[in-house]
């Protein structure tokens, strides 16, 4: 008779550490961010488990407990490895039953449904999106990037975050540093404000964790050590005149703990190749990711720098070049305004060159003409793409420019996200001493335009190279007989 197999069990606990130190808060709020790979969106997600495993108080959970966890935009949320893909790995273990088609998990469903639990995860791409939680009570709220939220939209979800089912109100909230957001101004006390200090910027060691105090009136924060500094700045509601009440429930804790990819042992153990990943990103996502600076911003010689193409100007086109890509960035004014761009790239063996920039300020003909002139100049073997602008006249000029190249190799392009973010693939590669350019009479204008991006107000050939080098990294291109305005 054979030996009954040993059953293994899993072990859930969060690492010791800034993740412990984050499940163990009991303040209000509590930001938790810093690097890439601190292990944020797990602790995240692990955060209501507390409320639905059973305890001695509550066998089956707290009845009625609900957490939302917000992210900007849906898709977001069901990106292969977020949020979605993460509660997968987890919730399960603990007796979720997922109901993908509204994003939720629903726990002890043997229970009646006033006992059960439920986790949903839901977006907010609007600032009116925030209206549509009128009337709601949630106990717990997170957010996951809260950078990514409104202010607005913060302390909007501050007044839906209640509870009858017996757990204080709480909200958690995951992050990596953006100097430009309102959450690097709400957080300034836990991060060096000190200029002239070498670590300017970055989380302040011995503040990381410490509760501090704040009540916001009419827009304005005011901060304390303690709450009692804050009661007699408390705006006493006329109702509640010559009334006993408690200040203490109008002020609120918050705290913030730092966390980077050095923090979190277990991705660096199976997956210790994410620290070189973070190590090759451009400076300025390097900076933020992995240094954990919050006061880094992109300005001149930080996404694209002059120096970067001391040695990679070459004397003409190389050889062995193996995919041709001409990008357009239109503009339709004629000696004033925006520019219209088409950057001309190719790959071959040693990255990327850049073999052509065609630029001017021209009215709509004369730009019709120059781009039919340099698609035959081109040839056949260059993809032609074209940026759509949002709205419908930026898809009828599309749709103008397929018929007028009609027999080559064009496409639109919907370009989403803001200009750095779709700029930094290609700046890795530059400061990589991946990408080259031919030496011509229009090296100097696009030198001087990448090196002062994003500060300079032109910013078409940029758009170009960024747009022109995102299409060059597609698996394959396309047939040559394939002309029509597909999307992509």
């Amino acid at each position: 008779m054979t030996a009954p197999a040993e059953v293994k069990q899993k072990v859930y606990a969060p690492q010791s550490g800034p993740q412990a130190q984050f499940l163990s808060s009991a303040a209000d709020i509590v930001i938790y961010g810093g690097g890439a790979g601190g292990g944020k969106t797990w602790s995240l997600l692990f955060e209501p488990l507390r409320h639905i495993v059973g305890t001695p108080d509550y066998p089956n959970g707290v009845p009625g407990f609900t957490a939302v966890i917000f992210r900007r935009v849906s898709p977001q949320i069901r990106n292969e490895g977020g949020l979605w893909d993460e509660s997968a790995t987890l919730y399960p273990d603990f007796g979720g039953t997922p109901r993908e088609t509204i994003l939720e998990w629903r726990f002890h469903e043997d229970l009646p449904p006033h006992l059960q639990q439920t986790v949903r995860f839901a977006s907010m791409q609007y600032e009116s999106d925030k209206l549509d939680w009128q009337g709601s009570q949630i106990p717990v709220i997170g957010f996951d990037e809260l950078t990514h939220f409104t202010e607005d939209q913060f302390f909007y979800m501050m007044s839906r975050n209640r509870s009858l089912c017996g757990v204080r109100p709480y909200m958690r909230g995951t992050c990596n540093p953006d100097a430009d957001s309102w959450v690097a101004d709400f957080i300034a006390w836990w991060i060096d404000q000190d200029e002239t200090s070498p670590t300017y910027g970055l989380p302040i060691p011995e503040r990381a964790g410490v509760v501090r105090y704040f009540i916001r009136t009419l827009g304005v924060i005011h901060w304390a050590d303690t709450p009692e500094e804050l009661y007699t700045l408390i705006p006493v509601p006329d109702e509640l005149r010559g009334q006993d009440f408690d200040p203490s429930h109008f002020v609120k804790s918050c705290t913030f703990i730092p966390a980077s990819v050095y923090d979190n042992k277990i991705l660096l153990k199976t997956n210790p190749t994410y620290l070189g990943n973070l190590m090759a990103l451009p400076q300025l996502e390097r900076d933020r990711l992995l240094g954990m600076n919050w006061k880094v911003r992109a300005s001149a010689g930080k996404v694209f720098n002059r120096q970067w193409f001391d040695q990679k100007v070459l004397a003409g086109p190389p050889e062995g070049c193996t995919r041709f890509v001409r990008f357009w960035d239109k503009a339709a004014t004629e000696d004033a305004g925006a520019f219209t761009v088409g950057l001309k790239l190719a790959t071959f063996p040693r990255g990327w060159v850049i073999l052509d920039v065609v630029r001017g300020q021209w009215s709509s003909f004369q730009r019709d003409q120059i781009m039919l002139q340099v698609a035959e100049e081109d040839g056949l073997k260059t993809e032609i793409w074209v940026e759509q602008e949002p709205g419908s006249g930026g898809k009828e000029s599309l749709e103008h420019s397929v018929k007028l190249l009609a027999g080559y190799r064009i496409r639109g392009e919907r370009v989403t996200g803001d200009k750095i973010a779709r700029a930094m693939p290609v700046s890795a590669q530059a400061e990589g001493g991946n990408l080259y350019m031919v030496r011509a009479a229009w090296n100097k204008v696009l030198l001087d335009e990448l090196h002062n991006f994003p500060e300079q107000k032109l910013k078409d050939q940029v758009d170009a190279l960024s747009g022109a080098f995102n299409k060059s990294r597609r698996a394959k291109s396309y047939d040559t007989n394939e002309w029509s305005p597909h999307y992509a």
